[in-house]
């Protein structure tokens, strides 16, 4: 009841329309779904092992909108194929596991839930555009990390990144200041 209410009386056309091509986004692949449509093609035309670097028709030939940052998983796929986009995916999952073993060696809860949170900040950009290049997900124009274009993106990501190693570096500063302080007072108490 709520749901029609809104749709007839507070959604403009244009929110319809994306909520159509959310649901259906080959319905009007010339228009509100031809960015989805040529992810798909791009990610499909791939293959096993892809066309290889610089040969991928959708996005050399402009078919592709916004190759290098909103649909770069698309042209990277296209290219380098489900190989490619596997080795692709398990280097995000070795990133995402070793931050949150960086979390895991927190000294505070601060810690420990900032690393989890940037964790959590990394896997909802790559499952969100990962699913935008499939179509499985309407286009919002999140960016892929640490292969997307964009200025304001690789900065956030960067010092995402570098908030994390420095729970880490700062775990290792006190481990080695615990170190020293125990090696000290065994040398006091030994002579």
């Amino acid at each position: 009841l709520i749901f029609i209410s809104l749709w007839s009386f507070v959604f403009a056309p244009y929110q319809k329309a994306r909520i159509y091509n959310f649901i259906n986004p080959l319905a009007d692949i010339h228009k509100t779904g031809y960015n989805v449509f040529q992810s798909t093609i791009a990610v499909g035309s791939g293959q096993l092992i892809g066309k290889g670097l610089g040969f991928g028709t959708q996005s050399r030939l402009k078919f592709l909108p916004v190759p290098q940052s909103d649909f770069v998983f698309a042209a990277f796929a296209e290219e380098w194929g489900f190989v490619g986009s596997f080795l692709i995916l398990l280097f995000y999952i070795l990133v995402i596991g070793r931050i949150l073993y960086f979390a895991s060696l927190g000294a505070s809860n601060f810690e420990i839930l900032f690393g989890m949170g940037i964790a959590i900040f990394f896997m909802s950009h790559i499952l969100v555009n990962i699913g935008m290049n499939l179509g499985i997900l309407p286009v919002t124009g999140i960016r892929l990390p640490l292969m997307s274009y964009g200025g304001s993106s690789i900065l956030m990501t960067m010092i995402a990144l570098g908030l994390v190693q420095s729970v880490n570096s700062s775990k290792k500063a006190v481990d080695i200041a615990d170190n020293l302080m125990v090696t000290s007072r065994s040398l006091v108490v030994n002579s």
